[in-house]
């Protein structure tokens, strides 16, 4: 974003990428700053500004960033709080005391810690929930106009699906065969 602020690589295609930044900047917060441990792409000296600023009280509320109000200038190290830190922890759930330890060392030989590999393994597997939200939606969205293009009927047959589940919460085959 720094660079699309200095108009790189082209002061009109930058403005208007920097503009699709901006709306999805609600997106980065105190919590999902802990992600960018497992990227290669961050450096060890950020990493490390990272790591001492794990220890800062959490503001009230979620710190998010505003697009309106962001600065370019802002680092992830500014967006770390104690909040972030509960997010590490999660991503190897009792196994804390090996994430303090993990922070405890340099970021440099955190590549060959088997502490910091599964975190990263965990995080690799992460599903981004509203890409499959959306993804169901355009789903159910595209069913119902293949069955019907009628308003009403289509509130009908979400109606029938929807008692259908309630008598039927196992969807397993087993389920149906019995």
């Amino acid at each position: 974003m720094r660079d699309l602020s200095r108009g790189i690589p082209k002061p009109g295609v930058a403005d208007v990428a920097l503009k699709a930044f901006r709306r999805h900047l609600w997106y980065v917060s105190e919590d999902l700053v802990a992600l960018s441990f497992m990227d290669e792409r961050i450096s060890n000296e950020e990493k490390e500004a990272i790591v001492r600023n794990l220890f800062r009280r959490e503001r009230k509320g979620l710190k998010r960033l505003d697009g309106k109000r962001f600065s370019p200038d802002t680092n992830l190290k500014d967006l770390v709080t104690s909040r972030t830190r509960r997010t590490l922890d999660s991503l190897l759930p009792g196994r804390e005391e090996e994430v303090g330890t993990l922070l405890e060392k340099s970021p440099e030989t955190w590549e060959t810690e088997a502490t910091f590999l599964d975190m990263k393994r965990n995080v690799s597997q992460m599903k981004v929930v509203n890409e499959a939200a959306e993804r169901g939606i355009a789903l159910a969205t595209s069913f119902n106009s293949i069955i019907t293009m009628d308003e009403v009927q289509q509130q009908y047959l979400l109606k029938v699906v929807a008692k259908h589940r309630r008598e039927h919460p196992s969807t397993s085959k087993a389920a149906y065969m019995e």
